[in-house]
């Protein structure tokens, strides 16, 4: 049984959605990244049983992400006249279960690795939706696809120069936080204030990602995966 946090796997698996979001944001047609999304995570999934936590049980934690995953997979099922307020609705109730599952794992003493990860790539995955959806709906400019990916060009940019382990800035947390209330306001109402919260966090974003694309060239090992 292959490591589900195998960095090979994580690289295949932004590649995959990557594409598919990419494909998703310029073409208007979903069903590649539905097909490569439910591919993913499902094999990930699966492939990480008995794995999931300390006590092979997959946790009241891992539940409430597999919750948070299940309301980003709902966004691509609304038609485009529910999109507003539902898609800011979906992302609301995904939001305010953000840090549920932290607190769930660390208070039964839960907390894996798995659960870690899978917490941030559903994350990514939601992120990525609500950018897509914020450009359809015209909150955003297409430039908005790309705050959608940079997790994915991370992760591959990260697979080929590996680097030191980058320390934790609450910073990002803010900018993502931001991001997030932003782009649930803006998918909620169509009020222009909305739209520019928004694009602070979606600044605050790039920052983020702008400093962490330093400190991997910046620390990296010396050597490159092929």
């Amino acid at each position: 049984m292959s490591d589900p946090l195998d960095p090979r796997r994580t690289f295949d698996h932004a590649l995959a959605l990557g594409l598919g979001f990419a494909w998703a944001g310029f073409s208007g047609q979903t069903r590649p990244l539905v097909i490569a999304a439910v591919w993913m995570f499902g094999t990930w999934l699966w492939s990480a049983r008995g794995r999931w936590t300390p006590s092979g049980r997959f946790g009241a934690a891992n539940f409430v992400t597999l919750i948070r995953l299940v309301l980003a997979f709902s966004m691509l099922a609304l038609p485009l006249h529910l999109r507003r307020p539902g898609a800011g609705l979906l992302l609301m109730a995904f939001f305010a279960l953000d840090g549920l599952d932290g607190k769930l794992a660390r208070r039964s003493g839960q907390s894996s690795k798995f659960g870690a990860a899978f917490d941030m790539e559903t994350d990514a995955f939601m992120t990525g939706l609500a950018s897509i959806i914020a450009v359809d709906l015209g909150c955003m400019g297409l430039w908005m696809l790309v705050v959608g990916g940079l997790r994915y060009l991370f992760v591959l940019v990260t697979y080929k120069f590996p680097c030191d382990p980058e320390p934790v800035r609450t910073s990002a947390r803010w900018a993502f936080s931001l991001l997030m209330v932003g782009l649930t306001a803006a998918l909620t109402l169509d009020w222009a204030p909305f739209d520019w919260l928004a694009a602070a966090g979606a600044a605050g974003v790039v920052v983020s990602f702008g400093r962490s694309f330093v400190w991997v060239f910046q620390h990296r090992r010396g050597t490159s995966r092929g």
